[in-house]
């Protein structure tokens, strides 16, 4: 009963604006008493605001011990997880738990800042110029089709695995080819079998993946059929945030910039982790995308024209998207909740100049794998990713009619709710075994 009521668009009324109201303002005092290291005038610079002395030292002070506690949780994980000699299955699930409650002790601590969520604000701005960008990304735009040209082979590095009753769960670090810090992959696959089909599944903005433990997640139940799922943690998110930032604020903070970065780096990444599927003997491997996981998932599929055959994705699931990245940036409720429109004009931006860089933010005309081979679900209550944006993809792409699933939602509705209603899911399913 819970869920039905959590799986409506009221809901989503409530949702955007705590986000950007309160959670990110939040976060952003949480980043700031990271990065002062315990001290007071460094928390001072980096958050804006001002908080009693007494208060302040000791707001800090727990901070890092939280920070030290998840530290050290993490060292032992990758100690034992890497271990030249697996740990035994309880020593594994222990320091894996142990992880787990350190990370959630640390990141809950953002919840002392909620007094001053209203006078913190909802990302550290530091938007690049449009000469700025140009100056960094030019040569790209001259040559759309090869600014995403998959990277050479990279080694993976996997962990020792955890059992889950029939399937086992392990993790995957690597180089990422264009950031050049340490990308990680959570997989999850049966124990018995060798997969022949791999699901990549990419998340949504300000997701902490890794490090907040697993809650229920409906790509999972394609294990049963099995199948290999594969989540890769964007730039910036979960074990990968920035040591002054929250997880995924500078997709935010740093305006197209941010996004620029973000798809060019995160796409290598998804190219590699494709590689690393095929090599493993998956026949077939699909993308799936949520909110900013769909809207790069969706560039994969048509920069995938100029890739090596056995590197394109042979289906796809997109969920709250849409093909117009200006509709989110100037009329989403999460950009109008943050300002995000006024910071972006006060750095020289404007529509039309996010425009002129619609060939590395936006999807192409075709996807790789066909229109017979995407699916969109998409919420008619969707103000973040708007609504009409998406169906302007559907018809753009010519998504046949069984392959488009509409949903009286919002956009955090929307994704929730693909628990308890799998349609699309299933859809994808039968798409990679036929």
């Amino acid at each position: 009963m819970v869920r039905r009521l959590i799986y409506r668009p009221w809901f989503d009324a409530i949702g955007a604006p705590f986000v950007s109201r309160v959670y990110l303002p939040i976060s952003v005092g949480w980043s700031a008493a990271r990065a002062a290291d315990g001290d007071p005038d460094r928390f001072a610079e980096a958050s804006g605001i001002e908080i009693p002395q007494t208060l302040l030292r000791s707001i800090l002070w727990r901070h890092r011990l939280a920070e030290r506690a998840y530290a050290g949780a993490r060292e032992r994980w990758e100690r034992d997880f890497f271990a030249p000699v697996s740990p035994t299955p309880a020593r594994l699930l222990r320091t894996h738990r142990l992880h787990l409650l350190a990370a959630a002790n640390w990141l809950g601590r953002r919840s002392v800042f909620l007094p001053w969520a209203r006078t913190l604000p909802a990302a550290r701005w530091d938007i690049p110029s449009p000469e700025v960008v140009e100056a960094a990304h030019a040569g790209r735009l001259a040559d759309p089709g090869a600014a995403y040209a998959p990277p050479e082979r990279i080694a993976m590095h996997p962990t020792h695995p955890l059992r889950r009753g029939a399937a086992q769960v392990y993790w995957m670090r690597f180089a990422s080819p264009i950031l050049g810090d340490t990308a990680w992959a959570r997989v999850i696959e049966p124990s018995a079998t060798r997969p022949r089909q791999t699901l990549i599944v990419l998340h949504g903005i300000f997701a902490e993946p890794g490090l907040w433990p697993d809650r229920t997640d409906p790509f999972e139940s394609l294990v049963n059929a099995g199948m290999r799922v594969v989540r890769l943690t964007a730039p910036w998110h979960g074990r990968r945030m920035l040591a002054s930032r929250y997880s995924g604020e500078p997709v935010l903070a740093l305006g197209p910039a941010g996004l620029l970065a973000l798809f060019h780096a995160w796409i290598a990444e998804v190219a590699l982790i494709i590689n690393w599927a095929q090599k493993q003997g998956s026949a077939t491997v699909a993308l799936a995308g949520i909110s900013l996981g769909a809207l790069t998932a969706q560039i994969l599929a048509t920069a995938a024209h100029s890739w090596p055959e056995h590197l394109r994705p042979q289906a796809l699931l997109l969920v709250a998207t849409t093909g117009v990245l200006t509709d989110i940036v100037y009329g989403g409720s999460l950009a109008t909740g943050t300002g995000l429109a006024d910071h972006l004009d006060q750095a020289g931006w404007s529509a039309a100049l996010m425009d002129r860089w619609s060939a590395l933010l936006e999807p192409g005309p075709t996807p790789v794998m066909g229109p017979n081979r995407v699916l969109l679900l998409i919420g008619e209550a969707d103000d973040l990713t708007p609504m009409p944006g998406g169906r302007l993809l559907a018809e753009r792409w010519e998504i046949p009619r069984a392959n488009l699933f509409l949903r009286p939602q919002g956009h955090f509705s929307l994704s929730l709710g693909l628990a308890a209603q799998p349609e699309p899911i299933r859809r994808l399913l039968h798409l990679m075994q036929a």
